[in-house]
């Protein structure tokens, strides 16, 4: 599997980083992380993604 990393629009990271358990997703056009918070976010393959 490969990250796509033409999110740009991120910015930079506001804390350090922590370690987590959380579930991966593939589908067709992309694929979703759901982290131990129960946040979802999606990475579709055009480049767009949203949180959930």
């Amino acid at each position: 599997m490969r990250l796509v990393t033409r999110h740009r629009g991120l910015g930079n990271a506001t804390a350090g980083e922590r370690s987590y358990q959380g579930t991966l997703q593939t589908f067709d056009r992309g694929f979703m992380v759901q982290s131990d918070s129960r946040v979802t976010y999606v990475f579709y393959d055009n480049g767009r993604w949203e949180r959930r």
